[in-house]
């Protein structure tokens, strides 16, 4: 090894060394940056709540079946537990409501989310908000839902004991009526949440489950807010509206009479353009285009002026042309073998083929119409 080469490696061997130093010598710092929510998180929209309490020894469960807490028309778990509802249920199980009201009568605690499909399910007037005198009204400048990302401001004050709980509670309808606790949108006097005592038992009405989601929960005091709906239960109850009714159905119970229009629309429209057509006719003879007829023409001259021979080999090439694709040394086999590949690709009979490969064109009109077309049923099964 020549001085030259030793020298170059012994400069990168200890830039190398200068380098790996270098990097050891850092101070590494791990930064994490938040996307958005998980695909489990995305899947399960309470899974930070049920994670949440799970630290405070409180059990959060989604009921999906209705043997989990409904049979022979009672509530069959016990009445130390919070319950929150989707109001559309009510629409979803027979005699819930009567139900659910004996169950909150007997000591329970309801959570009463208002549905957005309300006006859809005409939910007005069921029995949890008639007996409690809570009315529902459009709130018109709605606030809307944001996203995991995004930092809210509070639009609620929440008093709980010696703390103060500022929240944000996406709403699209204000509570009336509410004779008990309320607690009012920010600078208004519009009700977001009212509390009220029934019997034995207490419902709380909510416009939004929005606040202990996950994409809202981590903002403002929403897991304070959480526990405070809890209050001194140890086991938390969600039942979900499960069902999705019909797309049909629920444009027919927004406006019958549009989808009557529609329908009778699309009639008027069929007849017309059936007026318009005509009647159906078979046509009176077949269609063949231009170059059919140009080829049709060119083998009845040939066979006019007897070249048999030449259409012959017409035929042939036609085949080979089919076969070649996908035996490329077609050519260079015998006529048995030619004839072994052929039925080997189309199930024909081998030694119909090879005849059919030897004979020359017959000269009586129909048995020639009949070799042609068994050549043609052999390019085409090919």
């Amino acid at each position: 090894m020549n001085k030259k080469n030793l020298l170059i490696m012994l400069i990168s061997l200890f830039g190398v060394i200068f380098i790996a130093l270098l990097v050891f010598s850092l101070e590494w710092e791990k930064v994490e940056q938040e996307v958005g929510l998980t695909k489990k998180a995305n899947v399960d929209p309470l899974l930070a709540s049920r994670l949440f309490l799970q630290k405070k020894n409180i059990i959060f469960s989604k009921l999906n079946e209705e043997d989990q807490f409904f049979i022979n028309g009672k509530i069959t778990f016990p009445t130390d537990r919070s319950l929150i509802i989707d109001e559309a249920v009510l629409n979803e199980y027979i005699h819930l409501e009567s139900a659910i009201l004996e169950w909150v009568e007997a000591g329970g605690h309801l959570v009463y989310l208002l549905s957005p499909r309300r006006e859809m399910f005409g939910l007005n007037e069921n029995q949890l908000l008639v007996k409690s005198g809570v009315g529902v009204i459009d709130a018109g400048d709605s606030s809307r839902k944001y996203g995991f990302l995004e930092q809210p401001e509070a639009n609620l004050v929440l008093k709980n004991g010696d703390d103060i709980l500022a929240i944000n509670l996406p709403h699209q309808n204000y509570f009336t009526g509410c004779e008990a606790m309320s607690y009012q949108l920010k600078d208004t006097d519009s009700t977001l949440i009212c509390e009220l005592s029934f019997s034995q038992g207490f419902i709380t009405f909510l416009p939004s489950i929005h606040p202990f989601s996950n994409s809202s929960l981590r903002h403002l005091d929403h897991g304070e807010f959480l526990l405070w709906l809890v209050g001194s239960n140890k086991q938390l109850l969600y039942l979900p509206s499960m069902k999705e009714s019909n797309w049909l159905l629920l444009l027919w119970n927004w406006s019958w009479q549009f989808i009557i229009l529609i329908v009778l629309t699309l009639i008027v429209m069929m007849w017309n353009a059936a007026i318009r057509l005509g009647l159906p006719t078979t046509p009176t003879h077949s269609m063949k285009n231009l170059f059919a007829d140009h080829i049709e023409a060119v083998g009845n001259f040939m066979i006019n002026q007897n070249h048999h021979a030449e259409l012959k080999m017409a035929l042939l090439k036609d085949l080979e042309v089919a076969i070649e694709k996908r035996n490329p040394v077609y050519k260079q086999l015998t006529v048995t073998q030619q004839a072994g590949v052929i039925s080997q690709f189309t199930g024909k009979n081998r030694d119909e083929i090879e005849q059919l490969l030897i004979k020359p064109l017959p000269a009586d009109d129909v048995v020639r119409l009949q070799y042609i077309k068994l050549f043609k049923e052999l390019r085409d099964l090919l």
